[in-house]
C-alpha cells in the first residue's frame, strides 16, 4: 500500500490568430470587427501555477507466481485535490482497478502489461479503458524503464478519446529504502489537449 502526494508546476502559453474570410456564406464580413479594427489580429497569453496535485492512494497484491507469468492485482484511487481551474488536477475522484502481468528474465529484464478500467466517480462520461505495455531493465539499485501508455475513453466526443503517450524513466536506490525516480512523458498522437513534455522527479520511501 502507498500514497503519492504530487507537487505540480504548470506553465501554459496560448496563441491565437483570427481572420475574417469573405465567402458566399459570409457576404458581409464587415459586420465582424476585432479590437483595433484589424483584419488579422494576433493575441497571446501565458501563466503558471504551482501547488498540490491529485493525491493518489494505491494498493497492490501478488496473486500468482509461475514459470510463465506473474500476476498482481492493484487499485489506484486518485482524489480530486488539485486545483482544476489552474490545471493542477482533474477536479474529480477516480478509481482504477487493474491487473499487472510480468515476468523477469535473467534477473535484469522485466516486460510487463497492465490492463485496467478507470471509473470517474462524479463524471460518468470520463470512464476509460487504460493499458500499459513496456519493460524494465536493471538491478535492484538502478533501473530504467520504457512504456507505452494508452487510454480509451467511453461515451466521449472524438477529442481526447484515444490517448497514446511514451514514457521513459529511471529509478535509483542510493541506500536502504530510499528511491529516487526521474520520468519524462511525450504524446505520441494529437488527441486531446496535452503538454509536449511532462517531466517528473520523485522520492519514495518504503517501510
Amino acid at each position: 500500500m502507498g500514497i503519492l502526494v504530487p507537487i505540480v508546476n504548470v506553465k501554459f502559453r496560448v496563441k491565437s490568430n483570427a481572420r475574417i474570410i469573405n465567402s458566399p456564406d459570409n457576404p458581409t464580413p464587415e459586420v465582424h470587427t476585432f479590437a483595433g479594427a484589424l483584419d488579422n489580429p494576433f493575441d497571446e497569453a501565458s501563466g503558471d501555477a504551482t501547488g498540490i496535485g491529485d493525491i493518489v492512494l494505491r494498493a497492490k497484491y501478488h496473486l500468482l507466481s509461475s514459470e510463465i507469468v506473474d500476476v498482481s492485482g492493484a487499485v489506484l484511487t486518485q482524489l480530486g485535490t488539485g486545483d482544476a481551474s489552474n490545471f493542477l488536477g482533474r477536479g474529480s475522484t477516480s478509481i482504477r482497478p487493474f491487473l499487472i502481468l510480468s515476468r523477469t528474465f535473467f534477473n535484469v529484464f522485466t516486460p510487463h502489461i497492465n490492463l485496467g478500467y478507470e471509473v470517474t466517480v462524479d463524471r460518468g462520461n470520463r470512464n476509460s479503458f487504460e493499458y500499459v505495455a513496456g519493460f524494465e531493465v536493471g538491478s535492484e539499485q538502478f533501473t530504467a524503464s520504457l512504456d507505452l501508455l494508452g487510454s480509451h475513453r467511453f461515451r466521449s466526443e472524438n477529442i481526447g478519446r484515444d490517448l497514446l503517450t511514451g514514457s521513459l524513466g529511471v529509478k535509483w536506490n542510493p541506500f536502504r529504502q530510499f528511491v529516487l525516480a526521474v520520468n519524462a512523458q511525450i504524446p505520441l498522437n494529437d488527441s486531446g489537449l496535452r503538454s509536449n513534455l511532462i517531466t517528473t522527479l520523485g522520492v519514495e520511501y518504503s517501510f
